[in-house]
C-alpha cells in the first residue's frame, strides 16, 4: 500500500513539474510589447530548441518575425497544426488582419468567416468583426463565382493606414488567357521560361499594378502585359517564367494555397 501511494506521488510531482516548467508566454509578450523584442528574441533560440512543438512559443516567434509573408505564414501554420490551442484564435485573427491590409479582402472575408465559425466565443471577435463590416463595403463585388475570381485590388497603403473604397469596374473581365498586343511593358525574359502564371486580367493598368505590386511585395516576379479586345484595352498580369508546365503549377498551385487567387498557365 504504501509503495502504491509512493508511487502515486511521484506521478503527481512529475506532472506538477512539467506544467511549472512550461513557457510564461503572456509574460514574453508583455516584454514584446514593452519595448524588450530584443530580449526576448536572444532567447527565441533556446525556446525553440526546448519547446518545439509549443504553439506559444511558435506565436511568440510569429510576432518577433518582421517579414509579413514569413509571419503570417507561422500564424497560418499555428491554426493548421494546434487548432485547439489558446492561441490559435490570436494567430487567425494576426492571419486577417495581415490579408485585409494587404487588400486581398476577399482571402480576409474567409479568415474572418473561419474565425466567427471555429472560435465563436473568442475575444478578438468584436475587433474583426468591425473591420470586416468595412471588408464588405470596400471589396470589389465579383462577376464570377468565388472560385474563380482574381480581380481585386490591392492598395498601396501601408497597414495603418485606411484603405479607400474601390469602385467596381463598369465592364466584367473574365480570367480567360490573353495574348499579347503589344507589349505596353516589359514582358517577362521568355529565355528563362516558356511558361507564366496569368493571375489577373484587368480593364485598368492601376488595378494590374496594384496586382503586380502585391506579387512583387512577395519576392515573385511579375509583369503587366496588354492586347485590344475590340476597343478596349486589357492588362494581365503574369508571374514567374518557368521552364515546364508541370513547373508552372506547381507554381501556381503554391500562390492558391498561400493567397486563394486562381490562375492559368500560359505560354509566354
Amino acid at each position: 500500500m504504501k509503495r502504491i501511494l509512493f508511487l502515486m506521488m511521484s506521478v503527481l510531482m512529475c506532472v506538477s513539474a512539467a506544467f511549472s516548467q512550461q513557457p510564461d508566454i503572456s509574460g514574453y509578450l508583455q516584454q514584446i510589447e514593452s519595448g524588450r523584442g530584443e530580449d526576448v528574441r536572444a532567447e527565441l533560440p533556446t525556446l525553440l530548441n526546448q519547446y518545439p512543438n509549443n504553439p506559444g512559443i511558435l506565436y511568440v516567434q510569429a510576432v518577433l518575425t518582421t517579414d509579413g509573408a514569413e509571419a503570417v505564414r507561422l500564424y497560418q501554420d499555428i491554426v493548421d497544426k494546434y487548432p485547439t490551442s489558446e492561441w490559435a484564435d490570436d494567430a487567425l485573427y494576426r492571419v486577417y488582419k495581415f490579408y485585409y491590409a494587404i487588400g486581398l479582402y476577399r482571402t480576409a472575408e474567409i479568415k474572418l468567416n473561419q474565425l466567427r465559425s471555429t472560435y465563436p466565443t473568442s475575444a478578438y471577435l468584436a475587433a474583426a468583426t468591425e473591420s470586416g463590416a468595412q471588408t464588405t463595403q470596400e471589396t470589389v463585388q465579383p462577376t464570377t463565382p468565388p472560385a474563380t475570381d482574381t480581380t481585386k485590388d490591392v492598395p498601396t497603403a501601408k497597414p495603418d493606414e485606411p484603405v479607400k473604397t474601390v469602385p467596381a469596374e463598369p465592364t466584367p473581365v473574365q480570367q480567360t488567357p490573353i495574348e499579347q498586343h503589344p507589349p505596353v511593358q516589359q514582358q517577362p525574359d521568355v529565355t528563362a521560361g516558356k511558361f507564366s502564371l496569368q493571375v489577373g486580367v484587368y480593364s485598368t493598368r492601376a488595378n494590374a499594378n496594384k496586382q503586380k505590386q502585391f506579387f512583387e511585395y512577395q519576392k515573385y516576379q511579375t509583369e503587366v502585359g496588354s492586347k485590344m479586345k475590340g476597343s478596349k484595352e486589357l492588362f494581365a498580369v503574369y508571374v514567374g517564367a518557368y521552364a515546364s508546365e508541370s513547373e508552372a503549377k506547381a507554381a501556381g498551385d503554391a500562390i492558391k494555397r498561400s493567397f486563394n487567387i486562381d490562375y492559368l498557365v500560359v505560354a509566354r
